[in-house]
């Protein structure tokens, strides 16, 4: 990885308070906790390149400026690959769109049968409901 830590640690620091966002509201969009955030920040521990490339994909950070301190805090919108991801306003939305972006299409379609279920399920609960309340 280029760049040292703490000096990494800094920009994202600086990246997170760019966006307005708490280190507990940051943690929580990229899936990790506040802790984490903190010990990135401070430079305790090394950002992974997945992470890296979260920042990207979410917020357009700039990973050549957050690793070197080189360019722009952020990426411009034409010098990213539009992904439907990047249009919608929901941070868990915006996840769940990218991790389906990464699946082959019949992942896609496994996922989508499954929350189809899911859903069928659950409206099967709140019409018992429905009846049990109706009949007291």
């Amino acid at each position: 990885m280029t760049g040292n830590k703490k000096d990494m640690g800094q920009r994202l620091n600086i990246a997170r308070k760019r966006l307005n966002l708490s280190q507990n509201a940051f943690g929580k969009m990229l899936g990790i906790t506040k802790q984490t955030i903190i010990n990135y920040e401070k430079g305790r521990i090394t950002l992974p390149k997945t992470f890296i490339l979260s920042l990207k994909e979410l917020f357009s950070v700039n990973p050549n400026w957050l690793e070197k301190g080189e360019g722009e805090m952020f990426i411009q919108p034409d010098t990213i690959r539009e992904k439907p991801a990047h249009y919608i306003a929901s941070p868990t939305l915006k996840k769940i769109v990218i991790m389906l972006e990464g699946m082959t299409p019949d992942e896609q379609k496994e996922i989508l049968k499954y929350l189809k279920e899911r859903k069928l399920i659950k409206d099967l609960l709140k019409e018992r409901a429905k009846k049990k309340d109706l009949q007291k």
